[in-house]
């Protein structure tokens, strides 16, 4: 049996152990994933959206949640920094989140997904119209 399938899921019961544990803090989790994405080169900043802006979420460009069978899924919207790779600070950044969430909860890890928006689009300039 996997690791993963060893571990009892948020919100399903398990005859041995009784009721499900409690929800754990999405907002926690977001935090933490927020301060190890800043952390990584070649990420200017969080990309913001009106949610942000009108203070709706505390966690910009973060998006955590929990699905019914328990599992973590994140969002990641960010910023890549000017003559970045894009795919390896994509990857960069999924591989740096879901050991920083390992190293503070047992969560079961879902998708850790990577919007990534590059400088011309911060700048007003469409990605579809500049010149390659």
């Amino acid at each position: 049996m996997r690791d993963e399938e060893k571990r009892i899921r948020v919100g399903v019961v398990n005859p041995q152990s009784g009721p499900p544990s409690p929800k754990p803090d999405t907002h926690a989790l977001a935090q933490v994933a927020l301060y190890e994405t800043l952390r990584q080169e070649g990420v200017a900043h969080m990309a913001t959206g009106l949610a942000e802006k009108l203070g709706i979420r505390k966690t910009p460009g973060v998006v955590a949640r929990i699905d019914e069978e328990g599992w973590l899924h994140i969002d990641i919207a960010i910023v890549a920094g000017p003559e970045t790779g894009w795919h390896c600070v994509g990857a960069t950044v999924q591989q740096a989140v879901i050991a920083a969430i390992r190293k503070v909860s047992d969560q079961p890890i879902g998708r850790v997904n990577v919007r990534i928006r590059g400088p011309a689009a911060v700048a007003g300039v469409s990605p579809s119209t500049t010149s390659h």
